[in-house]
Formats: C-alpha cells, sequence, structure tokens
C-alpha cells in the first residue's frame, strides 16, 4: 500500500545519493591528481614541452597491446602521460575504438605507433592488424617492454622469438592493407619482406616497463622523450638535448666536496655490491679528495645516523624488486 510505496521512493532516493556522493567523490580524486601530478619539463628550460599534431593526424600516439597480458598497463601508461604531458592525445581501445573494423583507420590518424610487449602481443590478430598497418604506413615507432613475468612479461629475445613464430601472414597482411583508408583501393598490397619487418620492429632497444613509482616517471620520461624526438618541433631542437625533467625528481649525487660518501647497497640486489665498489673505486681515485665506501644498506640505516651523506644504488635489472622477502621494495 502506501507505505511500501514510500519505503521504496525513500530507498530510491537513498540509493540516488549514494551514487552521486560516490561519481563526486571519484571526481575529486581525479581532479585533486591531476592538480598534484608534476608534468613533464624540458631540462634545458624548465618549460613544458609544445605538442603540435601532424597534418592528418588526430592523436600524437597509438597505443597497442594485448588485452590478455597488456591491458592494465597500459591504461596506467596512457592516463600518467595524459596528466604529465599536458594536451598529449593517445588512442587507446577503451576511450576510442567503437568499431573493431576501424583499427587501421585510427593508426592512420595517429603520429607515432607505440607497442606495449607482452607475451602474447604478436599472437593477437588485431595487434597484428594494427602492426601491419604501421609498416606500411611507415609510422615511427617506440616500443615499451613489460619484464615482470607475474604481469606478462618477457625478454626482448624472448619477444623476437614471439614474432618470429607469429608475426608475418601474407594473407592477412594483405587483408589489413586493403582495409587503410584511401590505400588498400589500388588493389596493390606488397608482400612484407622479413628482414625489412623485423628491421622497423627490433631495430631500437624498448623502454623498460618499470611499475614503482619513481622508477615508473622515469620510463614515462623515456616514452615522452621519444615521442617528442619524433615531433617535427623537436627532432631538430636543441632545447632537447639535455633531455627531460619532473619537478621535484632525485637529481645526480656528486662527491665532489664531501668528507664521506657512504654508498648503501643490498645484498638481495643482484649485482649493485659490485656496481658501488666500481663507483667508489673510481672515486676515491679520482682528483677532489673523495672518500667513499660500501655499506650493507641494512646495517647502516638501523644506525639511524645523519643520511645526508649516504645514498642508496640501485643496480635495475629483471629481478630488481622481486625478491622473495620484498627487500628491495622496503628498502
Amino acid at each position: 500500500g502506501i507505505a511500501g510505496s514510500y519505503q521504496a521512493n525513500v530507498f530510491a532516493v537513498a540509493v540516488s545519493i549514494i551514487m552521486l556522493a560516490v561519481s563526486l567523490t571519484v571526481i575529486a580524486a581525479r581532479v585533486l591528481t591531476a592538480v598534484t601530478t608534476p608534468t613533464i619539463r624540458l631540462a634545458s628550460s624548465g618549460r613544458e614541452p609544445f605538442l603540435e599534431l601532424p597534418e592528418r593526424c588526430k592523436f600524437h600516439c597509438f597505443l597497442s597491446h594485448t588485452w590478455r597480458t597488456g591491458q592494465d598497463q597500459t591504461h596506467t601508461v596512457a592516463r600518467q602521460l595524459q596528466l604529465m604531458l599536458p594536451g598529449a592525445r593517445i588512442w587507446l581501445d577503451v576511450d576510442h575504438l567503437d568499431d573493431v573494423g576501424k583499427l587501421e583507420e585510427a593508426v592512420g590518424e595517429s603520429a607515432v605507433f607505440i607497442i606495449f610487449l607482452s607475451k602474447g602481443y604478436f599472437r593477437s590478430e588485431n595487434c597484428r592488424r594494427e602492426l601491419y598497418t604501421a609498416f606500411v604506413l611507415e609510422k615511427p615507432i617506440i616500443l615499451v617492454l613489460e619484464t615482470d613475468n607475474d604481469k606478462g612479461g618477457a625478454s626482448f629475445e624472448e619477444m623476437r622469438q614471439e614474432f618470429s613464430e607469429s608475426a608475418v601472414h601474407p594473407e592477412e597482411f594483405k587483408s589489413a592493407v586493403n582495409a587503410i583508408p584511401g590505400y588498400g583501393s589500388s588493389g596493390s598490397a606488397p608482400s612484407p619482406l622479413l628482414v625489412d619487418f623485423v628491421d622497423y620492429v627490433f631495430s631500437k632497444d624498448p623502454v623498460i616497463w618499470v611499475r614503482v613509482h619513481d622508477f615508473q616517471v622515469e620510463s614515462l620520461k623515456l616514452i615522452a622523450h621519444r615521442m617528442l624526438q619524433l615531433s617535427a618541433d623537436y627532432a631538430r631542437n636543441p632545447e632537447l638535448e639535455k633531455g627531460l625533467m619532473v619537478p621535484g625528481e632525485i637529481g645526480p649525487f656528486g662527491f665532489k666536496g664531501r668528507a664521506l660518501t657512504r654508498i648503501l647497497v643490498c645484498d638481495a640486489n643482484e649485482g649493485a655490491r659490485s656496481v658501488a665498489e666500481e663507483v667508489a673505486a673510481a672515486a676515491n681515485e679520482g682528483v677532489g679528495g673523495a672518500r667513499v665506501e660500501v655499506e650493507l644498506a641494512d646495517a647502516a640505516l638501523d644506525e639511524q645516523s645523519e643520511p645526508q651523506n649516504m645514498v642508496l644504488l640501485l643496480y635495475l635489472n629483471r629481478k630488481t624488486f622481486m625478491d622473495n622477502r620484498h627487500t628491495v621494495r622496503r628498502l
């Protein structure tokens, strides 16, 4: 009756209020993130780089990935680049794909083709379609490599092997080329030469994707730097020679003028001690009276001594953040 109808209305209003509150919270969180995220700057001037789209392009880059092992990572790459590189227009399937038949068109409308390399990329038919299109249209390419095995990662050599086993399908290649607007209509779909195709994909070293925050920023800076190098505005612009920076990032460390510098290493970080000892030897033999010692980080940090003359050395490799006890992450 009336009581039941009243309760239903109250419930509906309460649910609407809760949903509105959640929506406002999400919006507020996104705004706060956008406001607090530092932007990438030119190290030479401290200014944000200028991004201009080439003629006939709608996107600065097309982010190609396989859903099975690269979807979460590419979302992070796209979102963080858009926050740190204001004005960057990035094609990502979840944002822009409304018709899978338009993949070739989207690649053609992008200035740079970014491949997020993870296991299964070259086994994906849609990824191959995108790659074939980029190859035919001679799109500049940037590789980003996932190396964490738990996240679908692989070595560069393993991805080359997957490429050789899966990447070239002549009939599929011709079909993709014929789907390129204004290109396939000529009826001439060239057969790919394997040596040219391999060179197109693997001629340059990849950007290694590292997800731990400060190192993730470095990965993003490398991607942004390559995007700018491939743009008409910065291809020969001396402003880019000194690289990119982010306000608040850790800068270079100098030994000169310090009575004693203690390089801290973690035994769980394989290779770090030998690199630290090499750095210490070079510094101690150099001009300027530097004195550098190598110590275990755990013991040194437990001393509660002044940290000014301490520097933690991390040797980055596939296992840096993957030791069983997570010692490196904790430090």
